[in-house]
């Protein structure tokens, strides 16, 4: 994945070296669903910037709450940046099972159309 444009870039930077995020990143919160945020953050904070370009398209399991493990989706990412947010707003992608292991978003000799997320106000709109 490339780096994140250079003023993103600055700003996460900037937002992980301030002493705020650093005393929460070193807390041990009491509350479990607290605790595994705490340490998702420690795990994952710095990936942005490690990340190596395997290709332009990219798909990745991602919990979105590391509190929440029933949270998984598949993130779909197009040059490092992902599609579903950037095409729809809101929401999520549809989870890693939905789409991968059952082959719906596996290439096939003919196009065909593959529900990449539901809207974020699917029982609503």
């Amino acid at each position: 994945m490339r780096s994140p444009p250079s003023t993103a870039r600055r700003t996460l930077e900037a937002v992980l070296s301030a002493q705020s995020w650093a005393a929460v990143a070193q807390s041990e919160p009491e509350e479990p669903s607290e605790r595994r945020r705490v340490h998702w953050i420690r795990r994952t904070a710095r990936q942005p910037f490690h990340r190596a370009t395997v290709s332009r398209f990219r798909v990745e399991a991602t919990v979105r709450d590391p509190a929440d493990p029933d949270t998984v989706e598949a993130r779909l990412l197009i040059d490092g940046r992902p599609l579903v947010p950037e095409a729809f707003g809101k929401g999520s992608a549809n989870s890693p099972e939905y789409l991968l292991d059952s082959g719906r978003l596996r290439a096939a000799a003919e196009p065909r159309e593959v529900q990449l997320a539901d809207a974020y106000c699917t029982e609503g709109c």
